[in-house]
């Protein structure tokens, strides 16, 4: 039965030893000895199954290898990806939301600082309306005061002629 491995993905049968016996993608010539070396040596001799990361076949490159000795059998299966592959999606991914909340935050600033333009306008018009509604108690206080002053002084005429026309109509 076939097995479909995406690029960048390769599986191994080797030996304990760290000899390939099978590669779907083989490694470059000579490399192979170099690669495997300390893998085999420190991890896999101790513990049966894990994942190792180290350098890639190619040059420049990292691998993430997971692997597993093959119970009652001198052999250990691995598989292994390109680690910018394994973190391409989730590079991506991260992106993206990253993006998304960079425009939420966006979103947020730019409504608050509608909000804080609302919030200055409307303090505004507030003041404006309480110097206006001051203005028209003042202006109504002082027709008051005028009223009463020309109550007091119709008044106060009214006496002051009255009296002289009584003289005058009394001596006539």
């Amino acid at each position: 039965r076939a097995i479909d491995v995406k690029p960048g993905f390769d599986i191994r049968l080797m030996l304990n030893d760290g000899s390939l016996l099978v590669s779907h993608a083989a490694p470059p010539t000579g490399q192979l000895e170099l690669y495997w070396q300390p893998l085999f040596k420190k991890i896999i001799e101790n513990q049966p199954t894990g994942t190792y990361e180290g350098a890639g076949f190619q040059p420049f490159t990292q691998e993430i290898t997971s692997y597993r000795k093959v119970p009652g059998f001198p052999l250990v299966v691995t598989v292994s990806m390109n680690k910018d592959e394994v973190f391409a999606h989730w590079l991506a991914t991260a992106k993206t939301s990253v993006a998304l909340v960079l425009a939420m935050l966006l979103a947020i600033a730019a409504a608050t600082v509608w909000l804080l333009r609302l919030t200055s306008q409307r303090e505004t018009l507030l003041r404006d309306v309480t110097t206006e509604k001051l203005r028209a108690e003042k202006a109504s206080e002082d027709a008051r005061l005028a009223d009463e002053a020309k109550s007091v002084f119709l008044a106060t005429m009214s006496h002051e002629i009255r009296t002289p026309m009584n003289g005058i109509i009394g001596f006539s």
